[in-house]
This record gives C-alpha cells, sequence and structure tokens, in this order.
C-alpha cells in the first residue's frame, strides 16, 4: 500500500536499547545473588541478635543495617550508570521520626539507603512477601499493607506507631505508590494523621532523577542523574489556650 508508512527505529537508538537490555539481565543476575547472600547474612545477624538481645525492645538494629548497606550495594552496583548528588547535609533527627519522600521508581528505596538514619519501611505487601527480600523485611520489622484493605492500612500505621513509641523511626512514602510520569501524585493523609496522634516530627525527603533509572512497569535499566534533598524538620504545633 503506497499510502502506508513503516516507522523504524534508527540503528543507533536500535543499538542502545539492546545494550541496556543486555545490562540489565547482568544486573538482575548480580541483584539475584546479593538478594540471597544478604538474606542469610541477615538471617545469621538476627539470631544473634535475637538470642542475646533478651530485652522486649528488641530492634534488630545490626540486622537492618546490614539490609540497608545491601540495598546501597544494589544502587552502586549500576556505577556510574547511576549516580547520586546529596544537595544536602543530613540534619540530626529524633528516634522517632516520621521521614517522608516521594517515590517513582524501585531505585528510590536503594538510594534512601544512603540516609544514615535507622528506619522501619512501610511498603506494599506484595513487596514484604516477596522471598528473600521480604523474608528479611518482616524479619527487621519492616510494615507490609495490602492497600486494597482498609483495615490493612489501619493496622500498618498502629505497628508504625508501635515503633515510634519505641524511639524507632518510620519511613513512608506518603503518595502510597510510584508515580507513572514522574509527577507528584496527591499525598494521602495516614502519614499525617500518624505524626499529630504520636507527637513525631516529619522529615521531608525528595528525589529527582530516578524515574529514568528503573520505570514503573519497565525491566529495563536505564541511566539517571539522581538528586537527594533532605528538608527541615516539621514539629507538630500545639496550641496554647
Amino acid at each position: 500500500d503506497k499510502n502506508s508508512h513503516h516507522i523504524t527505529n534508527p540503528p543507533e537508538m536500535n543499538l542502545e536499547i539492546l545494550s541496556r537490555g543486555v545490562l540489565s539481565i547482568f544486573y538482575y543476575v548480580f541483584l539475584v545473588i546479593l538478594v540471597i547472600l544478604t538474606f542469610f547474612v541477615c538471617a545469621v545477624s538476627f539470631s544473634i541478635e535475637y538470642l542475646f538481645d533478651t530485652s522486649e525492645n528488641r530492634r534488630f538494629i545490626y540486622t537492618t543495617r546490614i539490609f540497608r548497606m545491601a540495598g546501597l550495594a544494589a544502587f552502586k552496583l549500576n556505577y556510574p550508570m547511576w549516580r547520586v548528588h546529596v544537595a544536602t547535609t543530613f540534619p540530626k533527627i529524633p528516634a522517632n521520626t516520621i521521614i517522608i519522600c516521594n517515590h517513582v521508581s524501585f531505585a528510590d528505596v536503594m538510594c534512601l539507603c544512603l540516609l544514615p538514619y535507622d528506619v522501619k519501611y512501610l511498603s506494599k505487601s506484595t513487596i514484604t512477601n516477596l522471598p528473600f527480600v521480604g523474608w528479611v523485611m518482616r524479619m527487621i520489622g519492616d510494615i507490609g499493607v495490602d492497600r486494597s484493605d482498609r483495615n490493612s492500612g489501619r493496622q500498618a500505621l498502629t505497628k508504625c506507631r508501635e515503633w515510634l513509641d519505641r524511639d524507632v523511626s518510620v519511613m513512608i512514602f506518603p503518595e502510597g505508590t510510584r508515580s507513572r510520569d514522574g509527577q507528584l501524585q496527591d499525598f494521602k493523609d495516614g502519614a499525617f494523621k500518624l505524626a499529630i496522634d504520636s507527637g513525631a516530627p516529619i522529615l521531608p525527603v525528595a528525589m529527582t532523577g530516578t524515574a529514568t533509572a528503573w520505570a514503573k512497569n519497565s525491566w529495563i535499566i536505564g541511566p539517571a542523574n539522581v538528586r537527594l534533598c533532605v528538608g527541615d524538620l516539621i514539629h507538630r504545633q500545639v496550641d496554647e489556650d
């Protein structure tokens, strides 16, 4: 048909897509190996902490730190394709702080391992139910939530409150899910109700650049220049009579 047009990608674009696909496959292989090794190391660390920390206030801090270090290693595996610039200093925060951050990519969580804080993550249950990664998350006290179940949401916030009461910070993505287009979505009110009810301060964190690193609904790993910014603590205002 003379009126039909067949659009083809230029050879350079096809080669770039192919090279990214190959690099992505290698990255996933290394990532699987890292995840499995991390699971066994964390299992040993968890057992030691469980046996020797007989207090009721077990936090599994060392196991948590090992897991977060592995997350940071997973991010650095993609250097120099993934680069991160920390645009601000890391402020000293109270032990029971609610940290909130925007969310556009799986790479966000790995990049957030740069933060020098011991935190428990609020994550969707499909992640905490995964083999190895999810097993460690549940082991160290990260909180899973089924977004389709309101009762699950209430239970998750209750667990967040319990950690805050034990002087452990929590990380919440107030958008509730990853953004499809990289634009900031409307915030859910859970993190802010938690701050009001508990009196815990909020630490806002913002990231840009991760949308191209590991885009939603894509398995191809892409280059990213990530910028990480940490804001000032936001304290609850108390009205004086």
